[in-house]
């Protein structure tokens, strides 16, 4: 579905799509809310990181929180990737607060998300959100 979405060509249909699949997000059934996080990673590689920020990433940030232990193995699954996201230097803010989600996940009850949440967290360390780096017409580089 993810495949053939961008060669919709009416926005509402398109938007219509989106919606259900959003909705995924809060569906009753735990199965269909790890659907949603599996259809978030397919997300992160067949569009754009401002298509998955702009739709898809206020919806998946709200998962952590999830009652179900096998949702936040999921949701903690694609937490480094969500770092990944975001640039340190404008971004500062997002980059904090999934910092502060995995640390939090981290006083979970269950087993398996606790230690899931010390490798992120460690997997998260490593990664350096990118600077992006513009090359001026006079041949100097300007770093934002």
């Amino acid at each position: 579905m993810l495949a053939i979405l961008r060669r919709i060509p009416r926005a509402h249909t398109r938007n219509m799509y989106l919606t259900d699949l959003i909705e995924l997000s809060v569906h009753s059934s735990c199965h269909k809310r790890i659907q949603f996080i599996d259809t978030c990673r397919l997300v992160l590689e067949l569009y754009s990181k401002k298509f998955f920020k702009n739709y898809f990433y206020q919806n998946v940030i709200l998962l952590a929180d999830d009652r179900v232990a096998n949702v936040k193995i999921s949701f903690i699954k694609l937490l480094v990737d969500l770092k990944k996201l975001w640039k340190f230097s404008t971004d500062r803010e997002k980059l904090e607060n999934l910092d502060t989600i995995a640390r939090k996940l981290l006083h979970d009850k269950d087993k398996d998300v606790f230690d899931l949440a010390q490798k992120a967290i460690l997997q998260m360390d490593l990664i350096k959100p990118y600077i992006t780096v513009r090359i001026i017409i006079s041949g100097y580089f300007k770093i934002n």
